[in-house]
C-alpha cells in the first residue's frame, strides 16, 4: 500500500512512495513471513479451494485470526495519494489476495434513521420522531469539533424541529451523535420542502466540505407505482411471464382488484393478468393515506423500422433518419449495434451516420418475457470529396496553384480534374496546375460503386509575366575584369529593374555592365500589374595569392641528390575555397603535383612550372633549379686481387679540391686520410668507398678488392677408423696446392696431397697447403681409433606401479656407442645409455651396445624390475541398520550407519592393511577391517551434504587415492505444534508429532502435565498423541506443559522436547 504526497519520505526508487503495508514491528508485509507457520493470525488458506474464490476466507471461526491496519500520518490542506497492489509469488497461478475492511480518514458522516418505513419526512402522518445521525469511525483522541451549516426550503421550528447546533463536538472516545426530528403540521400546501446538512472545518486552509446530506419534507404521503408519477400504462405480453410491480412511499399497501396479485398487502406483488385493465394500491403510514392506480394492457409487441429521411444506400457522411414504431409504447426499446447512431439508441427516431459498409440496425422492443424486432441493412458508400483550396483566384504566368487539399490515409474515391492541361496529374484530389493563360478547372469526384458523386470549379487568371537572365546562372570573374547581363522578358524590358546597383552601369534595360569587386548576387525584377517575376545570376569575384616561388634550402644551386622544397607564401585557405593547383612533370618529384609547394630529389638542372587557377583567375609561375654532379673523385687502383691478409695502398685523386674526405670499408688503416692501406683475411669480393665535399656538394666513388680463396681441405666427415684399418686424409685434394702432412711433434708424414695412414691410437695430423697465386692454408684433422669394450647395468629392482625408475648402461672403453633396448624381449624406441621406464609388470630389460664406426665391438647386459600393485576403490557401502542404503539422500541426523569399501585387490590379499575413516574431512577412526564401524549422523542446520572418505595402506607402501562418497543428512524434520483444538471437527482433533510420511520414530516417552503438575497423559496413543481427554472427560481449555523424548529411527539417538501447548475449544 503505497502512500505519496507532503511530508511522505518513501523509497525514492518508486518514486518516493511509502509502503505502509507492515507488520506491527515495521517489517513489510509478504508471502514469505505472513503463512500458515509466520503471523498465522494475519493469514488465510486458499489452498484447498478454487485459485480465485475467497468466500468464507474472512471468516474466523477459531476466534484467532487478526487484522492488521495500514497507516501514516498526513498533513492537512494537502492531497495524497494512495495506491494497492498485490503480486503472486511463486508458481503460475494468480491467487493471492488481501481482503480490505475499509479505507478511513476520520471524516464524520450523516445518515437517517427513518423509524416511519419511508426514506423522506412527512407532516402529520406519524408521532414517533426519526433521528439525525453524525458519526465518525473512530474515536478521536482528542476533542474535535466541526462547524453544521443547516440549509434548504423548509423553514427550522416552522416546518419542524431538531435541535442542531451550530457547532458539533465530538469528546474523546465519542463516535456518534443523535438529533430527533419532529415535523411540524401547518396544514399548507408547499410542495416538497428539503433540509440540507452540511459539515465544514478549517484545517488552516479555509474551510473544506467534509460532509453533506439533503433530505426530502412532503406536506402529504406520496404513494407511486414504478417510482413514476406520469406512468399510466404498463404493457403486458399476452401469455408472457409474470409481472412484478412495486409501490413506494408508504408503510403499508393494499393492491386491488386483490385476486389478480399473488399477496396484495406488500409493496412488490406479482400480477397475473389475463386481459386488459386497471389496477389500484392503496398506501398507509400512520394517519396518512394515498392512491395510486396504472392500466395494464395484454398485447402481443410488434416492430417495424421506417425511414424518415435520407436515402439507403447512402454517401459516407450523410445522414438517415429511421422510426421504430411500435404497439408497446416503446417498452424496453434498443437500437443495436450502437456504432453510428449520433442519438439516443432507447428512442424511437434515431439519426444514423454509420462509418463506410454494410451494418444491419435492428429495433428490438420486450415486455415481460417476450420481444419482437425488425432490422434493416444500411449501406454507406466510402466518398471523400476536398476541400477547395480557392474557386477564383489570379495567379501570375509560370507560378503554380494547388486546387484541393489531400485526403489523408488513402481513399478509393476516384477523381477527374478537367482540362488536362498544365497540370501534374489530374486523377488526385490536391492537384497542382501551372497554366500559362486563363482555365478553368472542374473536379468530378465519384465514389467507388457509383453512388455518391459530385462536381467542383476552380477558375484561374494568368497575368503574362516572365523574366529569364540569359547568362548562366554563376558568373566567374577575377578581379578587375567586367560582363554584361543579358536578360528575355515578356514586356521587352519594360518595367525591368536590376538590384542591387552595385558595380552596375545602369539599373534598367534587357542588357547591362557589371565590374564588380566582390562576388554579389543581382536579381532582375519584373513587375507587370500585381504580379512581381523575378531571376537571378550569381558573379562570383575571385582573385590570386601571392605565388611567387622560392626554395628551401634557398641556394643558388644544388647538389644531385639533395631534398629541395619549392614554396610559396601562405594564405588563408578560408579566402580562396576553390584554389586549384598543377605542377608540371619534372625530374625528382615526390610530393603530390596538386599541392601549393613542391618537395623533389635534386637530379639535374631543371625549370619547375606550376599552374595555379581560382575559379575565374589562372597564373603560371616558375623557377630554374642548378644541380651539381657528385662523381667528381677516382681511386687509385679501381680494381686489384690479393691473397688473404696482404696490404692493398689506396689513393684519392680529383680534378678540384675535395675536402672532408672519409673512406668506409673493411680493413682500412684510416678513415680520414687520402692514402689508406686496406688489409682483409676472408676471401671475396670488397667495395671500399671515399666521400668528401666538392664546392658545397658532397661526391663520392668506390673500388673493389678481390681477396684469393687460400687452398682449402677434404678432411673425411668421418675421422673415426677401427683398430687396425686406415683412412685418407685429404680426399679429394687440390690438384692445385702443394701439401707438407707433419705430426704434432715436427715429424714429416707426408707431401702427397691425399695421404693414406693407419694409427693405432688416436693421432693428430697437421697439413700445409700453398696455392699457385702464392696463397697459404694450415689445418689439423684428429683421427680417432675404436677399441672394443664391456658394458655394465642398474642390478633387479622393485618399484610400486605408477612409479618410474632410471637405468643406465656404463662402457668401460669406446664411448662412440649406439644402444638398443628390449623390454621382456620386445624391441623399444629407446636409443640411450640411460632410459627412464614406468612398467605395469615385472619386466626384463636387455641393452645391447654397439660401436659407431661398424667394428664388430659389441656387449649386452640384463636387469629385473618388479612391480607392486597400488590398492584401488572399486565402491564404498552405506548400511543403516543392517541394510544396503539405496538412497543416501534418505539419513536423519542422529541416525547411525555403518560404512564399507571394497578394494583392487581386495582385503583379504593386502599386505597388514590399516583403514582411516573421515566424515567431512574430520579424522573419526583407524580399522584393520574395511568396515568403519558405527557412525552417528551429527546434527545439522538445514539439510546439508557430507562427505564420508577412507584412506588405505599395506607394508608395500605403495600410494592410495582416498575414495569419498556424499550422503545428504537431512535436518530432523519432527515439528510440535503449540496449540490444538479437539473439538471433533478432524481438523488439529490431537496434540501429537508432527512428522513427513516416509518416517515411523519411535517414542519412548509422551507425557503431558496441567499447570497444577498433574500427569494428564503417558504415551497412551503412541503416535497418535494425546487427543485432549483426562480420565476419559475432555480437559479444559487451557496451557499445559508437555515432555516427549523420541528416536527418528531403531538406529538413531534419542531427541528431547519439552514445553508448553495451548487447548482451544
Amino acid at each position: 500500500m503505497l502512500v505519496s504526497g507532503p511530508g511522505i519520505v518513501g523509497d525514492p526508487n518508486i518514486q518516493n512512495q511509502k509502503n505502509i503495508s507492515t507488520l506491527p514491528d515495521g517489517t513489510f508485509i509478504e508471502i514469505n513471513n505472513v503463512n500458515s507457520v509466520q503471523n498465522w493470525e494475519y493469514y488465510r488458506n486458499n489452498e484447498d479451494g478454487p485459485s480465485v474464490a475467497y468466500d468464507g476466507l474472512t471468516s474466523d471461526y477459531l476466534g484467532a485470526k487478526k487484522s492488521l491496519t495500514a497507516r501514516t500520518a498526513v498533513e492537512p490542506c494537502n492531497t495524497y495519494h494512495l495506491k494497492i497492489a498485490v503480486a503472486d509469488r511463486s508458481d503460475f497461478i494468480y491467487d493471492s489476495g488481501v481482503f480490505l475492511s475499509e479505507i478511513k480518514s476520520g471524516t464524520p458522516q450523516f445518515s437517517v434513521n427513518y423509524f416511519s418505513g419511508i426514506d423522506y419526512f412527512v407532516e402529520d402522518c406519524t408521532t414517533v420522531p426519526d433521528e439525525i445521525v453524525i458519526s465518525i469511525a473512530e474515536p478521536k483522541q482528542d476533542t474535535t469539533t466541526y462547524t453544521l451549516i443547516v440549509g434548504g426550503t423548509a423553514t427550522p421550528d416552522v416546518d419542524y424541529i431538531a435541535g442542531l447546533p451550530s457547532t458539533i463536538t465530538f469528546l474523546p472516545g465519542q463516535t456518534e451523535l443523535v438529533f430527533p426530528v419532529t415535523i411540524l403540521a401547518d396544514g399548507i400546501t408547499e410542495g416538497v420542502e428539503t433540509i440540507s446538512l452540511k459539515l465544514e472545518k478549517d484545517f488552516g486552509c479555509g474551510s473544506i466540505d467534509l460532509s453533506e446530506i439533503t433530505i426530502e419534507l412532503h406536506d402529504n404521503l406520496q404513494v407511486e407505482i414504478l417510482g413514476n408519477p406520469n406512468q399510466d400504462t404498463i404493457f403486458i405480453c399476452d401469455g408472457g411471464l409474470p409481472l412484478e410491480l412495486s409501490a413506494s412511499g408508504a408503510l403499508q399497501y393494499f393492491w386491488s382488484p386483490p385476486g389478480l396479485f399473488d399477496n396484495p398487502n406488500i409493496a412488490t406483488p406479482i400480477a397475473t393478468p389475463t386481459t386488459s385493465q386497471w389496477v389500484e394500491v392503496l398506501g398507509v403510514l400512520g394517519a396518512c393515506q394515498d392512491r395510486d392506480s396504472v392500466y395494464l394492457q395484454v398485447t402481443d409487441p410488434e416492430v417495424s423500422i421506417e425511414v424518415l429521411n435520407g436515402s439507403n444506400p447512402m454517401c459516407e457522411g450523410n445522414t438517415l433518419t429511421l422510426r421504430a414504431n411500435n404497439n408497446v409504447n416503446n417498452a424496453n426499446l434498443q437500437w443495436t449495434p450502437t456504432d453510428g447512431i449520433k442519438t439516443d439508441p432507447n428512442l424511437p427516431i434515431v439519426g444514423l451516420s454509420p462509418e463506410p459498409g454494410t451494418t444491419n440496425y435492428v429495433a428490438t422492443v420486450s415486455l415481460n418475457g417476450c420481444s419482437a424486432s425488425d432490422t434493416i441493412e444500411v449501406v454507406v458508400d466510402p466518398f471523400d470529396f476536398p476541400q477547395l483550396t480557392t474557386t477564383d483566384t489570379t495567379i501570375c504566368q509560370n507560378f503554380s496553384v494547388t486546387l484541393a487539399d489531400s485526403i489523408p490515409g488513402g481513399t478509393t474515391t476516384v477523381y477527374e480534374w478537367l482540362p488536362n492541361m498544365w497540370i501534374d496529374d489530374n486523377t488526385i484530389p490536391n492537384a497542382t496546375v501551372t497554366p500559362d493563360v486563363p482555365t478553368t478547372y472542374t473536379l468530378i469526384a465519384t465514389s467507388a460503386s457509383g453512388v455518391c458523386a459530385d462536381t467542383a470549379s476552380v477558375s484561374i487568371n494568368v497575368l503574362p509575366s516572365e523574366v529569364e537572365i540569359m547568362n548562366p546562372d554563376t558568373v566567374e570573374l577575377c578581379l578587375g575584369e567586367s560582363v554584361w547581363l543579358e536578360t528575355l522578358t515578356s514586356t521587352n524590358g519594360v518595367g525591368l529593374t536590376w538590384s542591387p546597383g552595385t558595380f552596375l552601369s545602369n539599373q534598367s534595360g534587357d542588357s547591362i555592365l557589371s565590374t564588380p569587386t566582390e562576388t554579389i548576387k543581382y536579381y532582375a525584377n519584373l513587375v507587370v500589374g500585381t504580379c512581381e517575376v523575378v531571376d537571378s545570376v550569381v558573379v562570383v569575384v575571385d582573385s590570386l595569392p601571392d605565388l611567387t616561388i622560392s626554395t628551401d634550402p634557398a641556394k643558388e644551386s644544388f647538389c644531385k641528390g639533395e631534398m629541395v622544397t619549392l614554396l610559396s607564401p601562405t594564405y588563408e585557405p578560408a579566402n580562396f575555397p576553390n584554389i586549384d593547383f598543377l605542377w608540371d612533370i619534372g625530374p625528382g618529384i615526390i610530393t603530390p603535383d596538386t599541392f601549393l609547394n613542391l618537395v623533389f630529389i635534386a637530379q639535374d638542372t631543371f625549370i619547375y612550372v606550376r599552374e595555379t587557377r581560382n575559379r575565374g583567375c589562372s597564373s603560371l609561375d616558375s623557377i630554374e633549379i642548378i644541380v651539381i654532379p657528385t662523381d667528381v673523385i677516382d681511386i687509385v687502383p679501381k680494381d686489384t686481387a690479393v691473397c688473404p691478409g696482404f696490404p692493398v695502398q689506396l689513393l684519392a685523386t680529383a680534378p678540384g679540391t675535395v675536402t672532408d674526405i672519409m673512406w668506409s670499408g673493411q680493413g682500412l688503416s684510416c678513415n680520414d686520410c687520402v692514402d689508406p692501406v686496406a688489409t682483409i683475411d676472408s676471401p671475396g669480393n670488397y667495395t671500399i668507398s671515399v666521400e668528401g665535399e666538392f664546392e658545397g656538394c658532397p661526391v663520392n666513388n668506390t673500388a673493389t678488392i678481390e681477396i684469393w680463396s687460400p687452398p682449402s681441405f677434404s678432411f673425411p666427415s668421418n675421422p673415426n677408423i677401427c683398430f687396425g684399418e686406415s683412412i685418407d686424409l685429404n680426399n679429394p685434394p687440390d690438384p692445385s696446392a702443394d701439401y707438407l702432412w707433419t705430426l704434432e711433434d715436427g715429424t714429416v708424414v707426408s707431401t702427397l696431397p691425399n695421404p693414406n695412414v693407419s694409427p693405432t691410437t688416436n693421432t693428430t695430423y697437421l697439413v700445409s697447403a700453398t696455392s699457385q697465386e702464392g696463397c697459404v692454408s694450415s689445418a689439423s684433422i684428429n683421427v680417432g681409433v675404436f677399441q672394443d669394450f664391456n658394458l655394465s647395468l642398474n642390478g633387479d629392482q622393485t618399484i610400486c606401479l605408477g612409479d618410474e625408475i632410471t637405468l643406465t648402461a656404463v662402457p668401460d672403453a669406446n664411448d662412440n656407442l649406439t644402444y638398443v633396448w628390449t623390454a621382456n624381449g620386445v624391441q623399444s624406441n629407446f636409443d640411450t645409455p640411460s632410459i627412464t621406464v614406468s612398467p605395469t609388470e615385472a619386466t626384463v630389460y636387455t641393452v645391447v651396445a654397439e660401436d659407431k664406426a661398424g667394428c664388430g665391438f659389441t656387449d649386452s647386459v640384463t636387469t629385473t624390475v618388479n612391480v607392486n600393485p597400488i590398492i584401488t576403490t572399486d565402491s564404498i557401502q552405506i548400511f543403516k541398520g543392517g541394510e544396503l542404503l539405496s538412497d543416501t539422500s534418505n539419513v536423519y541426523e542422529g541416525e547411525i550407519i555403518d560404512v564399507v569399501v571394497f578394494t583392487t585387490p581386495p582385503h583379504d590379499l593386502l599386505n597388514n592393511p590399516t583403514y582411516e575413516w573421515f566424515l567431512d574431512g574430520a579424522f573419526l577412526r583407524v580399522t584393520s577391517d574395511n568396515n568403519s564401524g558405527e557412525i552417528i549422523m551429527p546434527e545439522v542446520n538445514g539439510n546439508q551434504a557430507l562427505s564420508i572418505s577412507v584412506n588405505v595402506s599395506d607394508d608395500n607402501g605403495c600410494p592410495f587415492d582416498p575414495p569419498s562418497e556424499t550422503i545428504l543428512v537431512l535436518d530432523d524434520p519432527v515439528q510440535i505444534p503449540n496449540a490444538f483444538t479437539p473439538d471433533g471437527d478432524e481438523i488439529n482433533n490431537e496434540f501429537r508429532l508432527v512428522i513427513p510420511d516416509d518416517l515411523t520414530p519411535v517414542i519412548e516417552e509422551f507425557k503431558v502435565f496441567n499447570r497444577w503438575g498433574d500427569m494428564v497423559y503417558n504415551n497412551e496413543n503412541g503416535l497418535l498423541g494425546w487427543d485432549g481427554t483426562y480420565k476419559g472427560e475432555p480437559a479444559p481449555s487451557d496451557v499445559y506443559v508437555y515432555y516427549i523424548v523420541y528416536r527418528l529411527s531403531e538406529v538413531a539417538k534419542k531427541v528431547t522436547l519439552k514445553g508448553e501447548v495451548t487447548l482451544l475449544r
